[in-house]
């Protein structure tokens, strides 16, 4: 390497660079929402006007003022230069406001379902359709729902939000474990087991975050745990495995674009540090002086 290093400072330095390039990309797209196809909360956030108008129906709603926000996303849904997706985002903000204001309405959820395939306000309407049914007592409607959802061509790589650190929504993996919820409030041991298994299994959780997916892994073990008892089987538990959960990504890890950064970063230092080695530069005026005063050995 050394040898190496002596040779071809200069190619070594550009590989340096390179890698540092390549690393920052990748981390960048693998954790930046705005690098994702579709943004997932179920929002405008498209063109600025909308974004400014979602973000004062956000700050009212944090304020609890829901008949103002709601009046605010009226006015949003008159424009008529609304896409469907923007549209179907706004009625889904709108359907939470109602609810907040206790009057649900599973029609305006019922609408943005036969809105475009994929976005993330459908899967948003299919959870708050859930979450009503199992507000109402209908738990069997609540699994319906659910597992419309599953069969549905929802992205389980949507984002939740626009913080860097939000990770993936896996609509799939969370509706599994909410079905298997229901039917333990149903009595059901097998089925409750049987959906824990298929959430771990059929809809494993996936992510960019290491820590993400083991934090996944340790609750998915403890839930297949608890079902094993209900239904009286038994169950191992398994042991968090990076060479088996490391696989299911979204993108690259935090470690691996980390282990590029400080690769490309050492190449850079070596090089530089190599060239510099092989020419002679000035000291510092000050320096100089000193030395020559005996303040510092030479």
């Amino acid at each position: 390497m050394n040898t190496i290093l002596r040779q071809w400072p200069w190619p070594v330095g550009f590989a340096g660079i390179a890698l540092l390039a390549i690393s920052i990309t990748a981390m960048a797209s693998a954790r930046d929402p705005a690098a994702q196809s579709e943004q997932t909360d179920p929002s405008p956030a498209a063109r600025p006007e909308l974004v400014k108008l979602e973000d004062e129906i956000r700050e009212l709603g944090q304020k609890r003022k829901f008949q103002e926000a709601l009046f605010t996303t009226e006015k949003g849904l008159a424009r008529s230069d609304l896409n469907s997706t923007e549209s179907a985002a706004l009625r889904v903000i709108k359907g939470r406001l109602l609810r907040s204001l206790k009057r649900p309405d599973e029609r305006i959820f019922q609408e943005v379902l036969g809105g475009p395939c994929g976005s993330p306000a459908r899967a948003r309407a299919y959870q708050e359709l859930a979450s009503l049914r199992h507000e109402a007592g209908d738990y069997q409607g609540a699994i319906g729902i659910l597992r419309e959802l599953i069969e549905s061509c929802v992205d389980d790589a949507d984002r939740v939000g626009t913080n860097i650190m939000d990770v993936e929504t896996n609509y799939r993996h969370y509706a599994a474990m909410d079905i298997s919820y229901l039917y333990e409030k149903l009595g059901e041991a097998n089925l409750t087991h049987r959906w824990a298994v298929t959430a771990k299994e059929d809809y494993p959780f996936a992510s960019f975050c290491g820590n993400a997916i083991s934090e996944a892994h340790e609750h998915i073990e403890d839930r297949l745990e608890h079902t094993a008892r209900l239904a009286d089987v038994s169950y191992t538990r398994e042991d968090f495995d990076w060479g088996r959960w490391g696989q299911r990504r979204f993108g690259p890890s935090l470690v691996e674009t980390s282990a590029g950064l400080l690769a490309g970063t050492l190449l850079l230092a070596l090089s530089l540090t190599v060239f510099a080695s092989r020419h002679s530069w000035p000291r510092p005026w000050r320096l100089t002086q000193l030395r020559q005063f005996g303040s510092l050995k030479k």
